[in-house]
């Protein structure tokens, strides 16, 4: 009889490893092809919205839609250009990257205080501003109109349809307090007391120091806060009347209502509306996944 070697694996382990992977296989196509389904029913809305906007205003108004469009137009875009599209877009984009800015490095101011200088009265404050995010802005946006309005008359500045009033109620940001105090956590306490004996203050170990190892989580929540700070829509419609004050998303919506509305021209406003947003999360998407990543979010 003739030995088996103890290296070969007998028949039955073989078959069932081919089985095995081959039941594998099987489950990993199905899944790449339901995502795949759910991917592009997730699309069509876009395409449609792009699709739309270059179709010419007799075919963007023809129901039912037609999938593959039969003319070509730029009329829709020429038209919200000089419907005050441009400074719109520039407001937006001005209390977005300003109040981003104002956001990130107040909740990194705080997050850095509150665990590299530990005290009762920070982790009050810490959990009192984590804990108003459980508030929807809705439940109390005419205070903080009544609030504004008295800091007008007491200071004489105004705050009602003006930036300085939309920027404000957006200087402390919740979820960003939060992210960067986790962020915190990862910093060496051996750097900071290595600054400290070469005579670094507060801000300088803060800026120099902590900032720089914090880096990937900041620009996650520089991306996270732009991209909802461009988006919003309550806040800033409330706070501003003007037309010459109106964010995109509240341009966007004003040329929402009413009868004779071009769906051409709605889609054409939305993508530019869109433009901004993509752009950003699309160079910023690998800084989210490793930002977030790293401070234990999944």
């Amino acid at each position: 009889m003739a030995r088996q070697d103890v290296l070969t694996p007998p028949d039955e382990m073989v078959a069932a490893t081919w089985a095995g992977e081959k039941q594998g296989s099987g489950t990993r196509l199905l899944l790449f092809a339901a995502l795949f389904i759910l991917g592009l029913f997730s699309f069509l809305p876009f395409y449609f919205l792009l699709t739309t906007s270059i179709k010419d205003a007799a075919e963007a108004n023809r129901v039912p839609l037609t999938f593959i469009p039969q003319s070509f137009s730029l009329e829709h875009f020429e038209f919200v250009f000089n419907e005050g599209a441009p400074r719109a877009m520039a407001n937006g984009l001005f209390y977005a990257a300003f109040g981003t800015l104002l956001a990130v490095v107040v909740s990194a101011l705080i997050g850095y205080v509150v665990v590299k200088h530990r005290s009762t009265v920070g982790d009050i404050l810490f959990w009192t501003i984590v804990a108003s995010s459980l508030m929807p802005l809705a439940s109390y946006i005419v205070t903080l109109v009544a609030l504004l309005q008295r800091i007008t008359n007491l200071t004489g500045i105004p705050m009602l349809d003006t930036f300085q009033g939309l920027l404000l109620p957006r200087i402390v940001y919740a979820f960003g307090v939060f992210l960067m105090r986790q962020a915190m956590l990862a910093v060496p306490d051996e750097l900071l007391d290595a600054a400290k004996v070469d005579g670094a203050g507060f801000l300088r170990s803060f800026w120099q120091i902590a900032l720089p190892v914090v880096r990937p989580q900041t620009i996650t929540l520089a991306i996270l806060i732009f991209m909802g700070l461009f988006g919003e829509f309550l806040w800033p419609l409330v706070a501003t009347s003007s037309r010459d004050m109106q964010v995109a998303s509240v341009w966007l919506a004003s040329r929402s209502f009413g009868y004779g509305v071009n769906p051409g021209v709605l889609s054409a406003g939305a993508l530019l509306v869109i433009f901004p947003m993509l752009i950003v999360f699309l160079l910023g998407q690998r800084y989210i996944t490793a930002g977030l990543g790293m401070t234990g979010f999944k």
